[in-house]
């Protein structure tokens, strides 16, 4: 605790009993009452205006994530082979760049004050290489899942087939 707060304690309390005469002899019980409901109803309005911000915000952050699932889409689907390649292309010479930093370094040569950008560089390479492969293996999974329900319900489906017959029977 500080001394500042301690003179604050101090003063407070110094002064709250002449603050409290003060408060019954200005206003009477009706105002306080009516300043006590004008105060909820600023908090409620506050507090609903912070849903409504809350919402817009998270009308944005949707459309933000749209539009980027827009372009890495557009960016799949393109027509040229750079248009499709350039992110792990990028991962790639990230990597290559290591590489040769990290031999020069066995071959001796001093990379003192640079030490920063390449912390950085290393940092870059592994959120992009995890993320890459990351998802990658998300996506793989995802198709495998994707036909392992496909085909359960294709089984399922050839069960009802064979069942029809002996319903027809009946």
């Amino acid at each position: 605790m500080s001394i500042w707060s301690s003179i604050a304690d101090f003063v407070s309390e110094l002064f709250e009993p002449a603050v409290k005469a003060i408060d019954e002899y200005i206003f009477t019980d009706q105002e306080k009452a009516e300043i006590d409901i004008k105060k909820e109803k600023i908090k409620a309005e506050i507090e609903k205006a912070k849903i409504a911000l809350a919402g817009k915000l998270l009308e944005i952050e949707t459309s933000l994530i749209d539009a980027q699932q827009a372009i890495i889409v557009a960016e799949a689907r393109g027509d040229s082979w750079l248009q499709r390649n350039w992110r792990p292309g990028t991962m790639v010479l990230f990597v290559i760049i290591l590489f040769v930093i990290c031999m020069a370094m066995v071959f001796g040569v001093d990379f003192s004050g640079y030490e920063y950008i390449i912390d950085r560089l290393f940092d870059t390479i592994i959120l992009g290489l995890s993320g890459y492969l990351g998802l990658r293996t998300v996506e793989k999974v995802s198709d495998v899942i994707k036909k392992n329900k496909a085909m359960s319900l294709l089984k399922k489906l050839n069960a009802i087939d064979r069942l029809k017959p002996d319903i027809k029977k009946k």
